[in-house]
């Protein structure tokens, strides 16, 4: 039986027992592994010696019995427990993985805060030196100070020259605009957002390195700069492109104050008056009906399942398109007896190209009760006992790994067969606009929103929201009450699976 042990590439080992061929043919895997969660090979050697034994056991027991058309099933069942298992063992040593990452990263960012509060002091002592010295110069050579900024350049240059202190620094650092923006684009790079926001953000805020120039000290610039900049831009773009210019810069600007490079944001309080043609449309209760009235909703005339639930989906959730086509499986959770999808960029799997916006978009969102009374969770169930990954279809497509482009091709040729005139029909991005003006109008509790829909959290408290069985019910209760599209969803038919 020593033939059963292995070692995976870790250094543990487990034991291996293959399935007989009688066996699989009726559903049961090609071979059973045992963590035997050891590294030492003599005590591996022992356990192995008594796993195998037991497993060879229960095996010939299977072989033996007569199998019916009952144990078949509840073979088939066991295999889908077992898969289950596996995939929540998977996530349990990636949490603890992740634990031990968070551990070793916070003890480095101490020894680095000790590290920094050291140099401080050091500073803090040269400092105190060069103004001694420089009174001392300053008395002996009766030096006239023309100006307080020469002064200081013209003492630090003579102590660097004469009396060997190199490396004299200001205890404040100013920056130039350059160097704030690559500080900044550095610090959203450290955030893990999508490389397409990364790329709109250092377009926008190179038009204000271009305008003001790059070496310019950013605490040199005014209110009055900053309005300059908005003139500068207005012509050529839209209201709301002067916005998102606008935007980009005041959250690099807001970067600059939480650091205390600067004082005051002075892109903060700028407002474009966005044009009617500006504004992202939501959806009308007209569009809606006109869209869920087509065959794809009414009689399953859908090529691909997914064009039947993500719109609906969308709809009732507000969530991103991108954030719903690359949930997978393990995402569906029931918390609290509540079935739920989880938001996030986690994943069992090593290989996972999934991505949120930004950290605020991590969240779990209950399942509105008309999707289950759709058939949503038997769609989840049955994706599940298949044993696919992917709740939907989707895959990341392009350098920016877009996991609704796909999607969102075939449904602008469903709108442009309804009759929606491209550019000034709402889109699938435009279901989240219409659940944020949902919300609005039944003027649903802001904390609460701000959880479901992944919006950037403003209070201490929203930052620490918890998961808790009152939070759960809170959230459900929201949806259900701002979110209610029963007239337009009238003649949408149930249950897709049976078509």
């Amino acid at each position: 039986m020593a033939t059963y042990l292995h070692k995976n590439r870790n250094g543990n080992y487990y034991s291996r027992i293959p399935f007989p061929a009688c066996l699989k043919a009726v559903g049961f895997p090609s071979e059973v592994r045992f963590s035997l969660r050891t590294k030492d090979r003599n005590e591996a050697m022992v356990s192995n010696l008594e796993v195998a034994l037991k497993a060879k056991l229960w095996i010939e027991e299977i072989k033996v019995a007569e199998m019916s058309e009952g144990l078949k099933n509840k073979v088939i069942q066991k295999r889908a427990e077992i898969r289950l298992q596996e995939r929540m063992q998977v996530e349990i040593d990636k949490k603890n993985k992740q634990y031990i990452e968070q551990l070793k990263a916070s003890i480095q960012l101490k020894n680095q805060l000790q590290a920094s509060e050291n140099r401080n002091q050091e500073l803090v002592n040269q400092n105190q030196e060069i103004k001694v010295i420089a009174r001392k110069i300053h008395s002996a050579a009766k030096v006239k100070v023309e100006s307080n900024e020469l002064a200081h350049q013209k003492i630090t240059d003579f102590i660097s020259e004469n009396i060997g202190i190199n490396n004299v620094r200001s205890s404040k650092v100013i920056r130039t605009l350059e160097e704030l923006q690559t500080e900044f684009l550095a610090d959203k790079v450290r955030d893990q957002i999508v490389n397409k926001s990364l790329n709109q953000l250092k377009l926008r805020t190179s038009a204000l390195v271009h305008f003001a120039g790059g070496s310019t000290r950013i605490t040199d610039l005014t209110y009055g700069d900053a309005r300059n900049f908005q003139e500068h831009i207005t012509e050529g773009r839209s209201g709301k492109t002067v916005s998102e210019y606008l935007s980009a810069c005041s959250q690099m600007f807001k970067y600059a104050c939480k650091l205390e490079y600067v004082e005051k944001n002075h892109f903060s309080g700028l407002k474009v008056p966005n044009s009617a043609s500006d504004k992202r449309p939501r959806w009308t209760s007209e569009q809606l009906l006109n869209l869920f009235s087509c065959e794809i909703f009414t009689e399953h005339t859908f090529r691909n399942i997914d064009d039947y639930w993500l719109p609906l989906v969308m709809l009732h959730t507000g969530a991103r398109p991108s954030e719903i086509c690359q949930l997978e499986t393990a995402d569906y959770k029931v918390i609290f007896d509540t079935p739920s999808l989880s938001i996030t960029d986690d994943s069992v799997y090593e290989d996972s190209e999934k991505r949120v916006k930004n950290k605020n978009a991590k969240r779990i969102v209950p399942i509105h009760h008309k999707l289950i009374e759709l058939g949503f969770l038997k769609f989840i169930e049955t994706k599940v006992k298949a044993g696919d990954r992917q709740l939907f279809s989707s895959t990341p497509i392009g350098a920016d790994k877009d996991w609704s482009k796909g999607f969102t091709q075939r449904f602008s040729r469903t709108l442009t067969k309804l009759g929606l005139e491209a550019g000034k029909r709402p889109t699938a991005y435009g279901f989240r606009h219409t659940v944020r003006d949902e919300f609005k109008l039944s003027e649903s509790p802001k904390d609460i929103v701000t959880e479901l829909i992944g919006h950037e959290k403003e209070t201490f408290g929203e930052i620490h929201y918890t998961h808790s069985e009152f939070d759960i019910v809170r959230k459900l209760e929201v949806l259900h009450q701002g979110l209610n599209f029963d007239k337009e969803l009238i003649k949408v038919a149930s249950d897709p699976l049976f078509r």
